[in-house]
């Protein structure tokens, strides 16, 4: 009797374990899905606000494959460029403070606004000529400038400074 019971019992330990593995992988499956969502609506928002702008630019093959960089992203890299996206404004906030765009804060920024660029990039394709015209576009747009301006007084304009100023020590300009 007390053999059945205790057989019973890890059996309904088991089921309990079981239970939760399968709700946790409904959750996971169920974030999966929400993240999915997620990176379509924010494509989808993209191409409405900025897609043809962005087209006439840079070509409709650089912005399909910006869009598949980001549609293709695990949940762990998109964490990842959404803390480096955090860290760069902190970078900028420290940068600017210095006041010297040749100096080591705004080469560790450029380091850091190259990487992050590069989620949606691919690596072979950066290049500082590339990185340095979308800072000036920081610079002149003013959707993109209000968004420097609000993390730090001059951030854009300094980010575009350092940024002629990194590929004197860029390693990759050579």
């Amino acid at each position: 009797c007390w053999l059945w019971q205790s057989v019973a019992g890890k059996m309904k330990k088991w089921h309990w374990c079981l239970e939760k593995l399968n709700l946790h992988r409904r959750n996971c499956m169920s974030d999966d899905i929400n993240f999915n969502s997620l990176k379509e609506k924010l494509i989808s928002d993209n191409e409405k606000l900025y897609g043809q702008e962005v087209k006439e630019r840079y070509g409709e093959a650089v912005v399909n494959e910006s869009n598949a960089r980001m549609a293709g992203m695990s949940l762990a890299q998109w964490q990842e460029q959404e803390t480096l996206s955090q860290e760069i404004g902190s970078l900028l906030v420290k940068a600017v403070q210095t006041g010297n765009p040749a100096g080591a804060e705004a080469r560790d920024l450029c380091e850091a606004h190259r990487k992050w660029l590069c989620f949606f990039w691919k690596e072979e394709n950066y290049s500082l000529d590339a990185h340095q015209q979308l800072a000036e576009m920081y610079v002149s747009d003013a959707r993109f400038r209000s968004f420097y301006e609000q993390i730090v007084t001059g951030g854009a304009e300094f980010l575009r400074d350092a940024l002629a100023l990194y590929g004197n020590t860029d390693p990759q300009s050579s």
